[in-house]
């Protein structure tokens, strides 16, 4: 996979050498912009080569023509956050001829060129590598208002940047920002163009709503809010994500921690700008009964806090002021039992009797307090030398932490170390009621592939999950599974483990275990273990016989990949090891086919030939019936009533009809075989 992305990287590395140096050869240009558009928004630039393409676009006096710079812009596409000196060169060109006399000399970028950059810019607002020096474009872009074809978008990315101002810069503070002359000059702006300014307005509405307020500042805050009072403010007066430019960014980044961080951070900007503007835009009655609702006695508004503690330092007496109310909450919470559960709207849900919760809150224990969060829990389990005491009354707090982690998708740190044997949990029960109050099975799709460092709690889990026919376990499994598969090696250690676990009491697992197998598409054939991938008779009886549609057609899906796997790979692997083992399971795996065939399509009634499966499992089925395509209960139920000319026609009817229900595993594996079906 590294070389597959290194050719790429080398292309583009030839491809803008070149471009930048032909501003004479169109049709020589035009080749290689070809080339990069086709590669750059899945492989993206390096920042130096980002801005060796912006230095021909900027230049007014390089010989590109302006058709040639605005195909140049659409190749911006950087893997690595834009830092000062790139963003300075964008802003500096934020120009029109009015700024300068007619003695000026100065020539300028084109208006079509500048508006571009003002959407580039609006664009990578998560892709940028904010330090403090960064502020010190505020005042340049407010400078730029004026232009207006540029004001929307540099209006957009002032409100941006001021609202994270504060974590850019603790000591920032937006008095040295609004002054009267800028507020003066915004209201001017509105009075021209109300569309285009209205979101910087609002949010030096927002600023004064809230700041302490006297003389000169007083006036304008009462004539902003006449201005303001009828507003209907529309639904994206702020703007929203790009998600599909964020997408192709968070696919080529070179630092995908930090462009996660900085999406997660605009999100949650958003949504607290887009609530005070709400609040501006309805009735003084109805923002009284708002703002009541959210401040209630028995309600805590958690958005107007930044940190865990500080929100436990504020709760109200009738509440235990710790970190226990915030447990409790998550602890109450009610999430399915696997996957984010991360929503746009998860902002104002009110998800608990308690009090709602606000994404700020959840987004800050997520970049700055899950580490204090894990050591508060840490402090109550009263974890000594990495060990403590597990009592059945702690299940809630496990709960707890579970849901915490299905929130942010990420493991918790101290299910982690219990996960890796790191932390000791002392139990005075069984090993299986400890499992249930942990729920180990809850973390396994956060661990990375690596058998030998789990191999205790995998261990633990698989045994209790077939000990007991646990399904809940089972989907734990099978969610590992796909996830490991990014790793061959560690894939079919795993899949061992648990094929040699299954046995025929474990037939209420087949279903997930059926689903855990088609996890084998992910591999290359090369990277498949023949011996985790063709499966042991009883498994295949069991699935066979399980009159269900669904299992039957995964599994017959499962035999034809296997069928593909030894036309491609299999075979070679037997030449070239020699290994009598691989070749006994090459003849298990042909006489599923002949089996499967003469059963489905013949009639023949099975026996304990079949699958080579146990007497005591054929002892348990139904003697000297058929079990042909036409017969099978499960398939009778879902298409019904089905006639042909001949028992052929017929048969071929039924598969019609199973394609059509999406059971493409059966259809496709019987439809080859038509040819040598007597009828």
């Amino acid at each position: 996979m590294e070389d597959h992305r290194k050719r790429y990287y080398d292309l583009i590395d030839h491809s803008v050498s070149v471009v930048v140096n032909c501003e004479n050869d169109p049709q020589r240009f035009d080749k290689h912009v070809s080339q990069l558009n086709a590669v750059v928004s899945t492989y993206g630039l390096k920042l130096e080569q980002f801005n060796l393409l912006l230095d021909q676009i900027l230049d007014p006096y390089s010989g590109f023509k302006v058709g040639m710079k605005l195909k140049l812009v659409g190749l911006l596409y950087s893997r690595d956050l834009l830092d000062f000196d790139t963003l300075i060169k964008i802003v500096s060109v934020f120009k029109v001829p009015s700024y300068y006399n007619d003695k000026s000399k100065v020539k300028l970028v084109p208006r079509n060129i500048q508006l571009k950059l003002s959407v580039l810019l609006l664009r990578n607002f998560p892709n940028i590598q904010w330090d403090k020096k960064i502020l010190r474009l505020a005042n340049l872009l407010f400078n730029a208002l004026s232009i207006g074809y540029l004001r929307m978008n540099i209006g957009l990315f002032l409100v941006y940047m001021l609202n994270i101002a504060n974590e850019i810069d603790p000591k920032f503070n937006l008095k040295y920002f609004f002054s009267i002359k800028k507020l003066e000059i915004l209201i001017e702006f509105y009075e021209i163009d109300s569309k285009s300014s209205l979101p910087l307005l609002l949010q030096a509405y927002n600023f004064l709503g809230s700041a302490a307020r006297a003389g000169i500042f007083d006036m304008i805050f009462l004539k902003l809010k006449a201005l303001l009072k009828d507003l209907k403010i529309p639904k994206d007066v702020f703007g929203k994500l790009d998600a599909q430019y964020t997408e192709s960014l968070l696919k080529i980044t070179n630092d995908r921690f930090s462009l996660t961080r900085n999406i997660d951070t605009f999100k949650s900007m958003l949504i607290n700008i887009n609530i005070a503007s709400m609040l501006h835009s309805v009735t003084n009655t109805k923002k009284r009964k708002y703002t009541e609702d959210i401040t209630d006695n028995g309600i805590i508004q958690l958005a107007s806090f930044k940190f865990i503690d500080m929100f436990c330092q504020s709760i109200p007496y009738s509440f235990p002021p710790n970190i226990i109310v915030v447990l409790q909450y998550f602890s109450n919470l009610e999430f399915s039992d696997y996957g984010n559960i991360m929503s746009e709207n998860f902002n104002t849900t009110q998800l608990g009797a308690a009090f709602p919760i606000y994404e700020p809150l959840l987004t800050c224990l997520k970049e700055q307090d899950i580490l204090f969060l894990n050591y508060s829990v840490r402090k109550l389990l009263d974890v000594k030398q990495d060990r403590f005491t597990l009592t059945d009354d702690m299940f809630w707090l496990f709960r707890s932490i579970n849901n915490i982690s299905q929130i942010f998708n990420e493991p918790f740190p101290l299910m982690v170390d219990i996960c890796a044997g790191k932390l000791v949990a002392d139990y005075k029960g069984t090993l299986d009621q400890k499992l249930k109050i942990l729920q180990l099975h809850s973390h396994l799709q956060f661990l990375e592939p690596n058998c030998s460092k789990w191999s205790k709690v995998l261990t633990d889990v698989i045994d209790m999950t077939f000990r007991h026919n646990n399904t809940r376990n089972m989907t734990a499994l099978t969610f590992l599974a796909f996830k490991w598969s990014k790793d061959p090696l560690e894939f079919n250690r795993f899949i061992r483990l648990i094929i040699r676990k299954f046995r025929f009491r474990n037939f209420s697992l087949l279903k997930g275990f059926l689903v855990l197998l088609t996890s084998f598409q992910k591999l290359l054939h090369k990277d498949i273990d023949a011996q985790s991938l063709v499966l042991p008779p009883h498994i295949m009886a069991m699935a066979f016989f399980s009159n269900d549609l669904f299992q039957l057609n995964i599994l017959l899906h499962h035999v034809l990949f296997c069928k593909v796997y030894y036309a491609t790979h299999g075979i070679e692997q037997i030449d070239k090891t020699n290994s009598k083992a691989l070749r006994e399971l090459k003849e298990l795996h042909n006489s599923y086919i002949v089996h499967i065939c003469q059963c489905l399509w013949k009639d023949k009634v099975y026996d304990r030939e079949i699958f080579s499966i146990p007497l005591e499992f054929i002892a348990k089925l139904p003697t000297k019936k058929p079990f042909d395509l036409i017969g099978m209960d499960c398939i009778k139920a879902s298409v019904g009533d089905v006639f042909g000319d001949t028992d052929r026609d017929t048969r071929i009817n039924v598969l019609n009809k199973l394609k059509d229900l999406g059971c493409n595993g059966i259809y496709d594996f019987l439809y080859n075989s038509i040819r040598s079906l007597q009828t």
